[in-house]
């Protein structure tokens, strides 16, 4: 138990949250440790909140199911008079691809066509083929298959899992070099590098 809960430090001597298969931190004021995981159209989530001594644990069979929105409402009722008050909203929200909102920034398939390429990533012997289908930047993975991103501001977009936050770096000239995966707190900064080769069909 004090293994799980006993937290690391990144390389550079950056700390972390995360423990031995666990995530501390704080929701509303409470502490926490918990995990959440995914798989194909699985989601799942488990919460605990030690000092009131409740876990909360919500399984769902679809990848459009919020298991982390609803475990921390579940949560909420438990504790309503210890809980602590609702972070305010942040002032601009950037909706996911499966939002019903627009998106706030839009880019025409010419400014998208800058992004199209493969992009490999040496970490994980994988890559990604960038398209641009239907005035839409789309991410290929022959295991994943297409996502959809959705561009947020200048050289950054959002996708489902499990990409998350993208976000592209450029060269000395100006060019698109590299992009940088994001998933929440599974993964971060995960680099794909563009490779010269054109996109494979997807």
């Amino acid at each position: 138990m004090d293994l799980m809960q006993r937290t690391t430090v990144l390389v550079d001597g950056t700390p972390t949250n995360y423990a031995f298969g666990l995530s501390l931190g704080e929701y509303r004021g409470l502490p926490t440790a918990g995990h959440s995981g995914s798989w194909a159209s699985f989601r799942t989530t488990l919460i605990r909140f030690p000092t009131q001594r409740l876990t909360v644990i919500v399984l769902a069979n679809s990848a459009r199911f919020d298991s982390d929105g609803v475990a921390r409402q579940i949560a909420e009722l438990y504790l309503e008079e210890e809980i602590g008050a609702a972070p305010a909203a942040a002032p601009h929200l950037t909706p996911g691809p499966e939002s019903s909102a627009e998106p706030s920034f839009k880019m025409g398939p010419d400014a998208l066509a800058q992004y199209v390429g493969r992009y490999f990533s040496p970490e994980l012997e994988t890559f990604y083929n960038l398209t641009v289908e239907e005035d839409e930047l789309v991410a290929v993975h022959r295991r994943h298959g297409r996502t959809v991103l959705t561009p947020t501001v200048r050289d950054r977009f959002s996708g489902r899992r499990p990409l998350g936050t993208i976000a592209f770096e450029r060269d000395e000239d100006g060019a698109v070099s590299r992009m940088l995966i994001s998933s929440g707190s599974r993964a971060r900064d995960l680099r794909f590098e563009r490779q010269n080769e054109p996109a494979l069909p997807g």
